[in-house]
């Protein structure tokens, strides 16, 4: 599926509590058991999973996530050069647009709430989202079992992670 502002998605609009409102569209009118996410995808997969609990999932495969919405913001923030000001003002844009601060969106502790199997595949040499937000999570997550790669970097295109993913899900 595209998220939103994505592909074909149709959508000019895009954040992570969106994204998991689709997601939870598509699982309630499609029923998988298996639900798979990358980056962005896989944050908004564990928010989809600890605010809406899907009956259908029995397995979560998590790629590359972010954990903390204010890290992942900052770094993006940081890349473009963006000044304190506009920070301030985008943080208290997303609270009035969601009713809590942009500290509650946290993927950690989300996971919390998920009492399904998953995997959390991460690679350690990810510049887009640290390792060590995959060790948050998965700390986070009973069920949860991390993976970890190195040298494959965020898009964790490699045939090694497909036969992961496939190897789980079968």
């Amino acid at each position: 599926m595209d998220a939103p502002a994505h592909g074909a998605s149709g959508s000019d609009k895009f954040d992570g509590k969106i994204y998991a409102g689709f997601i939870n569209a598509a699982l309630d009118h499609f029923l998988p058991e298996i639900l798979i996410g990358h980056s962005v995808g896989a944050y908004s997969a564990i928010y989809a999973m600890s605010q809406y609990k899907p009956k259908s999932i029995r397995k979560v495969v998590i790629l590359a996530s972010p954990d903390k919405f204010m890290d992942i913001s900052d770094r993006y923030f940081n890349m473009i050069g963006l000044s304190p000001r506009l920070r301030e003002k985008y943080f208290t844009k997303v609270e009035t647009m969601f009713g809590m601060p942009a500290s509650y969106y946290n993927a950690a502790d989300f996971a919390e709430d998920i009492d399904v199997e998953g995997i959390i595949i991460h690679d350690k040499d990810d510049a887009v989202n640290l390792y060590y937000e995959a060790e948050a999570i998965h700390k986070s997550w009973p069920k949860s079992k991390l993976i970890s790669t190195s040298g494959l970097g965020h898009s964790l295109q490699d045939d090694s992670v497909y036969n992961l993913v496939l190897d789980y899900v079968s």
